[in-house]
């Protein structure tokens, strides 16, 4: 129902923050997204990244990947504040000729609070998120993928539509490949049970040597459409064995 609290809100949403995407000028205007891992930043990194969007006049918003944008920046102060997040490159990778911002790619992890956090938690989506992110993130692929983990069958980090997808349990983790919610949704494929984390990267990483070998543009979900299950199982095999 709507009430006094949602008019409030919807009072803070037009304090004239948002009044450039009303501009013709819309589609010139740019955004920054820096990678977060896991959507994790202390305290200080946190004020440090509202203190830039203040500077440049951007607008934050907090996205589904589990990290912040800057949006409504010109051309020019974007380069800027990419420069002054640099503080938050833990790591610096190389992505295509970029270090960041690049679509396909291995894209951030999304990951729930996970074993640390919930009470619910069956196995520790945080611990292995990072390793996977650490590892992963950023790798040069023909499309891009995109990797969720639960620490729990609640599925929380929504692992089911995504490339891949890993669900904790009593027992280890669940390994879902070929799921979507892009234009063409769909769940993923049980491909693995009860696995350990060493066994979780292994597949992981067998999967992108094998969609680097494969260079196709579709998303995982269509590869196995394509070749079939049973034929994505051999080659996936085939590049742990090797």
């Amino acid at each position: 129902m709507f009430d006094e609290k949602n008019e409030d809100c919807l009072e803070n949403l037009n304090d004239g923050s948002l009044e450039k995407f009303a501009d013709k000028g819309f589609n010139k205007l740019k955004s920054v997204t820096p990678h977060i891992p896991l959507g994790i930043v202390s305290p200080d990194e946190l004020i440090k990244i509202a203190e830039i969007a203040k500077k440049y006049n951007a607008v934050l918003r907090i996205t589904s990947s589990q990290t912040i944008s800057l949006s409504g920046l010109s051309e020019d102060d974007r380069d800027l504040v990419r420069s002054e997040l640099e503080f938050l490159n833990r790591k610096k990778r190389k992505r295509n000729s970029e270090e960041q911002f690049v679509l396909k790619s291995f894209q951030s992890v999304k990951t729930c609070r996970g074993k640390e956090f919930c009470r619910r938690g069956k196995q520790n989506a945080l611990t292995l998120g990072l390793k996977i992110d650490n590892i992963f993130y950023g790798t040069n692929l023909p499309s891009k993928l995109r990797v969720a983990v639960s620490g729990c069958p609640f599925s929380c980090s929504e692992p089911i539509i995504r490339d891949i997808g890993i669900v904790g349990t009593n027992n280890g983790y669940n390994f879902f490949v070929g799921g979507n919610a892009s234009t063409k949704p769909r769940f993923g494929i049980l491909f693995k049970e009860n696995l350990t984390e060493n066994c979780v990267l292994e597949y992981i990483n067998a999967i992108v040597n094998f969609l680097i070998k494969y260079n196709s543009k579709k998303r995982l979900g269509e590869i196995i459409d394509i070749i079939g299950l049973d034929e994505f199982e051999k080659e996936i095999q085939n590049e742990i064995t090797k």
